[in-house]
C-alpha cells in the first residue's frame, strides 16, 4: 500500500523503477515543472540501499563547479570519493583531463547511484559538454540518473550497446490509482479520487496542491494551482505566447491542421515545437500532423481564464468560428465538444437538433447517443430540441418507446424549432420517417433532407425484404429532391448501383458508381464512415471485372469505415459484409476467420422480420464456407482477418488514449480492449503499439 510521508505520497512504483535500473544504465527523468521530480529524487536516496547521492544542478554552474557538487555529495556516502573532491577542488584542475576520469574510474570500481537533478538548468557549453560525456559511456556497475524539466543533450545510443536507456516522462509521473487514494486519505479531502483526476489530470503538483487548499473548488486558499502554474511553469512566456498558448488549449485536443484552419494560420506545427523545446509544459504535440495536440485539462484551464480575462469574448468568437468550420468539415463531435467545452447549452441544443439526421445518415449513432449521455435523462424526454436525437438514437425497432416520446410534444405549435417547424410538425415528420404513420402530402418539408434521409433507409429495408423495384422506386424518386445531403445522395446512388448490378444492368451500374465515387471525392468525403456502402459497390464491380487487387483494396476501406459507424446503418453493414466475405473466400481466405464476418452479418439480419434477399445471400455464404472448411489445402498458409470489434479497437491505437481510455470509448472493460489487443498484435505479425500501426497502416486498416 502506498503511504504519504509528510504529506508527500511515496512512490515506490517509481523508486523501484530508479532502484532496479541495470548496471551502466542512464535515466532520464523528464517532464514540466510540478511532476515531482525532486520529490521522487529525494525519495528514492532516503529509501535506497544504495550508495546514493542526488546533486542539484544550478544555472551559473560550469562544468568544473558541477564536477565539484558532485564530488562534495559522494564524500559521505564512499570515502574514496574524497580524493576525487580534492582533485575537484583545485583552481587549475582540467574537469575533461583530471576530474572526469576520475570520476568515471570511481564509478567502475564502485555500485554508485548518481542523480543530477534541475539538468535544464545548466547553460554553459562545458557544463552541457560534461552531461553528453557521462552520459555516453557511463560505465557499470554504476547507474547515472539526469532530471530537468527537457531532454539533456546527451546521446541515446550509448558506447556499450548492453546498457540501457531509461526514460520517466510525463505519463509515468503521473499519480496513479494507488497514490491518489493515499493522498485522498491521508489529507482527508473532500473530493473522491474521480474528483482529483477530473480537475487535476493526476498532475502531481495539481493534486498535492489540491490537498493543501482542502478546498473542491481547488482555489480558495493562499496556494492555488493557477498561481503555481503562473509563478513556476508559465513565467518563461511571454504575454502574446500565453495568448496564443490559451487559443490553442480552447481548441485542443485537435489536430495542427484543424488550430491552423481556425487561427487562420499555417505554422501551429513549427510554433508550438519551438515553445516545447523552450520548455512547454503539459501540452503534447505530435510529429504526425493528424495526430491531435493535446493540453492538459488542468492548464487548459488557466490559460482560458487568463485568455478570457485578458481578451473578454474572444473564446466565444473563437468556438463560433471553430463550430461553423468543423460543420463544413463535416466533423460534428469536434463541434459539439467545443460547445460543451464552452458551456454554451442552447447553442449546443441547437447544434443537437440541426446535426442529427447528418450523423444518422452517415450511421454515427455511437456518436450521438455519446451527445445524448452528456444530457439528463429529463432533458432527453422534455426538451423538443433533443427529443428528436433521442428517439432516432432508440431505433430502430422500439416503436412504443418513439410513440410515448413523442406524445408530449405533438400538440406543440408554439415552440420554434431551428428548421422553423414546431414540434408538432416535427413529430408527424419523424413519424412518418420512421414508417409509423402515413406521410402529410401537403408537407412540402418531407420533400427536403429529412424525406431524403429516411428514404434512403426506407429503400434498404425493403431491398431487404427482395422489394428491388419498390426499392429502386424509392431510391429514384429522392434524385430531384431538393435540399439534399451529398453524402446521403452519394449513398442512394450506390444503392441504386447494387440494384442494378443485381438485376443485369452492369454498365448503369458503373456509371451510377461512378456518380457516387465523384460526390465523395468532391465533398473530401473519402474516410467518411458511411462512405463503406459505396466502398460496396465498387467491390462488386471490381470483383465482376476480375480485378482482385481493386476489390480487396475495396474490401479493406469498407472495413475500416464500418469500424467507425458502430451500430448504425445496420442492413447496409450486413449487406456489405456479406460481400466482403464472399471476397475473402475467393481469395483463399482462412475459412474460420471469414466465419466471424458471416456470422456478424447474421446477428444483423436477425433483428429484422421480413428480410427473405438477405437470408437468401447468407445461405449462400454459409454454403461456401462449409465447402471450404471441408478442404484442409484451403486452410494452409493463409492468414487470419482481423475481426470488426478489433477494427474498433485498431482505429485508437494510433492516439494518445489508454487501453483503459480506448475501452471507455467503446463501452467494453480494460481486460476486453487488451485481449483484442493482444489478438491483433498476433494477426499483424508484431510486437508493439506503434508496429502494430505502422503495420495496420501499411495494410490500408488505418486511414
Amino acid at each position: 500500500m502506498v503511504r504519504s510521508d509528510e504529506g508527500a505520497v511515496t512512490r515506490w512504483r517509481l523508486i523501484d523503477a530508479l532502484d532496479q535500473a541495470p548496471a551502466g544504465a542512464l535515466v532520464l527523468v523528464t517532464a514540466s515543472a510540478g511532476y515531482g521530480k525532486s520529490t521522487l529524487l529525494q525519495q528514492w536516496s532516503d529509501r535506497t540501499a544504495q550508495a546514493a547521492a542526488v546533486v542539484g544542478a544550478r544555472s551559473e554552474d560550469d562544468a568544473g563547479r558541477l564536477l565539484a557538487a558532485v564530488a562534495e555529495a559522494l564524500v559521505p556516502i564512499l570515502p574514496e570519493a574524497e580524493h576525487l573532491a580534492s582533485v575537484a577542488r583545485r583552481a587549475e584542475a582540467d574537469w575533461a583531463c583530471d576530474t572526469l576520469p576520475a570520476l568515471m574510474a570511481l564509478a567502475s570500481r564502485h555500485a554508485l547511484a548518481l542523480a543530477i537533478d534541475d539538468t535544464h538548468l545548466l547553460r554553459s557549453p562545458s557544463s552541457r559538454e560534461l552531461l553528453f560525456e557521462m552520459a555516453r559511456s557511463w560505465p557499470a556497475p554504476s547507474v547515472l540518473i539526469l532530471a530537468g524539466r527537457e531532454r539533456p543533450p546527451v546521446p541515446l545510443v550509448r558506447d556499450r550497446i548492453a546498457a540501457p536507456v531509461i526514460a520517466l516522462g510525463e505519463p509515468e509521473l503521473d499519480f496513479d490509482d494507488d497514490e491518489i487514494d493515499a493522498l485522498v486519505a491521508d489529507a482527508e479531502l473532500g473530493l473522491s479520487r474521480s474528483e482529483l483526476i477530473e480537475r487535476t489530470g493526476g498532475w502531481p503538483a495539481g493534486i498535492r496542491l489540491a490537498a493543501l487548499v482542502r478546498d473542491a473548488d481547488l482555489g480558495r486558499g493562499d496556494i492555488t494551482v493557477e498561481r503555481y502554474l503562473s509563478a513556476h511553469v508559465l513565467a518563461a512566456f511571454t504575454p502574446h505566447e500565453l495568448d496564443y498558448l490559451g487559443y490553442v488549449a480552447a481548441l485542443a485536443p485537435a489536430s495542427v491542421a484543424q488550430i491552423d484552419l481556425v487561427l487562420r494560420r499555417n505554422d501551429t506545427a513549427a510554433v508550438l515545437t519551438a515553445l516545447e523545446r523552450r520548455g512547454l509544459p503539459m501540452m503534447t504535440v505530435p510529429a504526425d500532423g493528424s495526430a491531435p495536440v493535446v493540453v492538459h485539462a488542468l492548464l487548459a484551464q488557466v490559460l482560458t481564464a487568463r485568455l478570457e480575462r485578458r481578451h473578454p469574448g474572444s473564446l466565444c468568437e473563437l468556438v463560433e468560428v471553430a463550430v461553423d468550420l468543423a460543420r463544413r468539415a463535416n466533423d460534428l463531435s469536434y463541434a459539439f465538444v467545443l460547445l460543451e467545452r464552452l458551456g454554451r447549452r442552447d447553442a449546443l441544443r441547437t447544434f443537437v437538433y440541426t446535426s442529427t439526421f447528418p450523423m444518422i445518415s452517415q450511421g454515427r449513432t455511437a456518436e450521438l447517443r455519446a451527445w445524448l449521455d452528456r444530457f439528463t435523462s429529463v432533458e432527453l424526454v422534455e426538451d423538443p430540441f433533443l427529443v428528436f436525437a433521442h428517439a432516432n438514437v432508440l431505433r430502430p425497432r422500439d416503436e412504443d418507446r418513439v410513440r410515448s416520446l413523442f406524445a408530449r410534444h405533438a400538440e406543440d405549435r408554439t415552440t420554434i424549432l431551428p428548421d422553423g417547424s414546431t414540434p408538432a410538425v416535427a413529430v408527424g415528420r419523424m413519424l412518418t420517417a420512421f414508417g409509423l404513420q402515413a406521410a402529410d402530402p401537403h408537407d412540402e418539408g418531407l420533400l427536403g433532407g429529412w424525406r431524403q434521409t429516411s428514404g434512403v433507409t426506407r429503400a434498404w429495408d425493403l431491398y431487404a425484404d427482395d422489394r428491388l423495384d419498390q426499392a429502386e422506386a424509392v431510391l429514384r424518386s429522392l434524385r430531384d429532391s431538393a435540399p439534399k445531403y451529398p453524402l446521403t445522395d452519394a449513398v442512394g446512388l450506390a444503392k441504386l448501383a447494387i440494384i442494378a448490378l443485381e438485376t443485369g444492368r452492369a454498365s448503369e451500374a458503373e456509371a451510377l458508381a461512378a456518380d457516387a465515387a465523384r460526390i465523395m471525392d468532391a465533398g473530401h468525403m473519402e474516410e467518411t464512415a458511411l462512405g463503406f456502402i459505396v466502398d460496396a459497390v465498387s467491390l462488386k464491380l471490381a470483383r465482376r471485372a476480375g480485378d482482385l487487387d481493386e476489390a480487396e483494396h475495396r474490401a479493406t476501406a469498407a472495413r475500416r469505415k464500418m469500424a467507425k459507424v458502430g451500430d448504425g446503418t445496420m442492413l447496409e453493414r450486413a449487406t456489405t459484409l456479406i460481400e466482403v466475405a464472399g471476397l475473402h473466400l475467393e481469395l483463399g481466405q482462412r475459412a474460420s476467420s471469414v466465419r466471424a464476418l458471416a456470422d456478424e452479418a447474421a446477428a444483423i439480419v436477425a433483428r429484422w422480420e421480413r428480410t427473405s434477399r438477405l437470408d437468401r445471400q447468407l445461405a449462400q455464404l454459409d454454403d461456401l464456407l462449409g465447402r471450404a472448411a471441408e478442404e484442409p489445402t484451403a486452410e494452409a498458409g493463409t492468414s487470419e482477418l482481423i475481426t470488426s470489434a478489433e477494427l474498433r479497437v485498431l482505429r485508437y491505437l494510433p492516439s494518445h488514449l489508454t487501453l483503459s481510455r480506448i475501452a471507455n470509448e467503446l463501452y467494453v472493460s480494460h481486460s476486453t480492449v487488451k485481449t483484442q489487443c493482444q489478438s491483433i498484435y498476433r494477426k499483424l505479425q508484431v510486437g508493439s503499439r506503434a508496429e502494430a500501426v505502422n503495420a495496420a497502416t501499411a495494410l490500408g486498416l488505418l486511414a
